[in-house]
């Protein structure tokens, strides 16, 4: 299946891209994304673990099952005042 991947600010630095196709096996979940991410791109290993991942516009815990068609949108943790 097909999902499109959108990283932002420094996830988008440490991948080298904005937007990109993805395919995944059937069944795999935000977990198994951000595992294949972190193993492709290495720049992510340090923010891998507090990485904010949404889902069709909707934030998303990890376990959550991927469809053909998801638009997955990663991001860096975010600080401010």
């Amino acid at each position: 299946m097909t999902i499109t991947l959108k990283a932002f600010a420094a996830a988008a630095e440490a991948c080298g891209f904005r937007d990109r196709e993805f395919d995944v096996p059937e069944g795999d979940t935000v977990g198994d994304l951000v595992d294949l991410l972190a193993a492709s791109y290495p720049g992510l290993l340090p923010m891998r673990t507090d990485l904010l991942i949404a889902v069709n516009e909707e934030y998303s815990e990890t376990g959550r099952r991927l469809a053909d068609g998801d638009v997955v949108a990663v991001f860096p943790p975010v600080s401010g005042g």
